[in-house]
């Protein structure tokens, strides 16, 4: 398509698309698969417990959450697409615009994904013209043929009036709590994947993802190679070696379930995939929930050398660092040169 598409979709990040893949990530409302530009997306959180409503707001504006001491507006996408949804949205892509945060309510969030940009498409005439679906600025098939709808961020929140609409952060009287400014910290705050290994949770920086993909049913076996390594796959054309992360790890084996995720790290330019039971969410976390691990597991070379209290939640999250992860496995595994 027209390099235009990708000036509307990606915004300021046209620049950075042009020179590296596109990520997008994929999530589902009311039967329809949507992506947006990763780097929009702020974090994804669970649909809180608690939304305070707002006085003569549209049906599709679920009211005020409170994220980190700061209200955010969230958004009920399936209302405002007016698409068949009985049930109230499994989660919140947390997005930033203008300096403000809000939330889109999402039914389901799937992967993070590389964009085929040789795939896509103008959207059909019927959605060029419907007014509920104008935010869409091209469709695209993603692996397994799925019809994925591309949104334009822009569109949206002109659709919205988020830019207008400033009463809705305002702090409200039954809300004391919102009135509070965000610490120094929670401003230095950094993203991360969050993942369960066994009944532990643990955590990358976001910054190393390269995506997230569904394991494929078989590997592609590497000759003399160390037990945590499954084999390798081809990823759109490119030798992925992939690795077993509870093997890696020391932990109990266990069946594949269909929770089971690859998350693609990458660091100078070496991309490895690790197979991790399930992907809970992407967070930013506030810089002081960072602590030094107490027990790493490798005095030489520790892997996990940071934990995150999550106050709020009650949890600790243990960080893996994602350099000496890779730097571990790059040392010993050989990939073959041919990949079917």
């Amino acid at each position: 398509m027209a390099p235009d598409v990708f000036v509307e979709f990606f915004g300021d990040a046209f620049s950075q698309a042009e020179d590296e893949a596109p990520q997008v990530v994929q999530f589902s409302v009311g039967g329809q698969s949507y992506a947006l530009p990763v780097h929009r997306v702020q974090e994804v959180v669970a649909w809180p417990e608690h939304i305070t409503p707002v006085p003569r707001a549209p049906s599709w504006l679920a009211g005020l959450m409170t994220l980190r001491r700061e209200p955010v507006p969230v958004v009920w996408l399936a209302r405002l697409f007016a698409l068949e949804s009985l049930q109230q949205p499994a989660c919140v892509l947390v997005l930033q615009a203008g300096g403000r945060r809000f939330g889109l309510g999402v039914d389901q969030v799937h992967d993070v994904h590389t964009l085929p940009t040789d795939t896509l498409e103008p959207p059909p005439a019927s959605l060029q013209q419907a007014s509920d679906t104008r935010e869409i600025v091209a469709v695209c098939r993603m692996e397994g043929e799925r019809l994925v709808s591309l949104l334009d961020l822009r569109r949206l929140l002109q659709r919205i009036a988020l830019d207008e609409t400033t009463a809705w952060a305002e702090p409200t009287a039954s809300n004391p709590d919102n009135a509070s400014e965000p610490t120094a910290s929670e401003e230095e705050g950094r993203s991360f994947l969050f993942f369960r290994l066994d009944t532990e949770l643990f955590g990358v920086a976001i910054d190393y993802v390269q995506e997230i993909v569904e394991p494929p049913e078989v590997y592609t076996t590497v000759p003399q190679a160390p037990p945590a390594v499954v084999g390798v796959v081809n990823l759109r054309g490119g030798v992925l070696p992939v690795v077993d992360l509870r093997r890696q790890l020391g932990l109990p084996e266990a069946e594949r379930t269909p929770q089971q995720r690859i998350v693609v790290l990458t660091a100078a330019e070496q991309p490895t995939g690790f197979i991790v039971d399930a992907v809970t969410e992407v967070c930013e976390v506030p810089a002081d929930a960072l602590q030094p691990a107490a027990h790493p597991t490798q005095q030489d070379n520790p892997l996990m050398d940071q934990v995150i209290h999550l106050a709020d939640q009650g949890q600790i999250v243990q960080l893996l660092d994602p350099e000496r992860l890779l730097a571990q496995v790059r040392v010993s595994t050989h990939v073959p040169e041919t990949v079917v």
